[in-house]
């Protein structure tokens, strides 16, 4: 439906098969930072994440460098890293001696702790989803604009390799400004339990400032250093 085709399609369709079996440990990992940042703990997940993540490149770089895999082999590379991450979270969460301890016999649902959740996650949920169809609708533009340059079965698609280089610059973008607000997570939690809402306004007045400046930074930066960071991904204003 998005306009994906021969080669692409093909690609597109193994690496979305293996990646979705990755999505339950990313949730995991998602849930298990969250609670472990809320009790003021940073460096834990922290520390678990980077590991993961530099696991995920090794894999990457011995999967299609050393064993010659394709897509298959990026998705795998994700798969173990997010596991990976996720086990360690699980095995924190499990060996902490206060409320925040987690245990298996003890696993059950509260339905107050569940409309909580839902109360502030169905909204950033519905955010996100509408980012990502947004995101599938440029996506299809082009998809369509490499159709038209491209053959089906060619090896090389020149538009989609050049959207593939942006977001993969932007994703270390998002990253660093994303990280603003995990680290702002366990500071609102703490004094949400304190009940001390004006101290969160007022932090909330700082990170903003920061991830406006910090952002804008970042984007010049990319737009200045854009051609260097281009030839790194193998493309060339020749």
């Amino acid at each position: 439906a998005m306009g994906n085709r021969g080669k692409l399609l093909e690609l597109a369709s193994t690496y979305a098969k293996l990646y979705f079996l990755s999505v339950p440990f990313t949730a995991i990992t998602n849930f298990s930072v969250a609670i472990i940042q809320a009790c003021g703990d940073t460096k834990t997940p922290l520390f678990i994440l980077g590991t993961s993540g530099l696991l995920n490149v090794l894999l990457n770089l011995v999967f299609v460098t050393a064993f010659r895999m394709d897509v298959d082999g990026v998705a795998l590379a994700t798969i173990i890293s997010t596991l990976l991450s996720s086990v360690l979270l699980i095995r924190c969460l499990v060996k902490r001696k206060d409320d925040c301890r987690f245990s298996f016999k003890k696993l059950t649902l509260k339905a107050s702790a569940l409309k909580e959740i839902l109360a502030v996650g169905m909204p950033a949920a519905i955010q996100n989803a509408l980012f990502s169809f947004s995101h599938m609708l440029v996506q299809s533009s082009v998809l369509a604009v490499n159709n038209a340059m491209a053959s089906a079965e060619s090896e090389f698609q020149p538009i989609v390799k050049g959207c593939a280089v942006c977001t993969s610059i932007e994703s270390i973008a998002s990253t660093v400004v994303s990280s603003i607000g995990h680290a702002a997570v366990p500071f609102v939690a703490q004094n949400r339990g304190a009940c001390n809402y004006e101290r969160i306004l007022k932090g909330r007045r700082v990170w903003y400032c920061v991830s406006f400046v910090t952002s804008s930074a970042i984007a010049l930066l990319l737009i200045l250093l854009k051609d260097p960071l281009f030839y790194i991904y193998g493309i060339t204003k020749s």
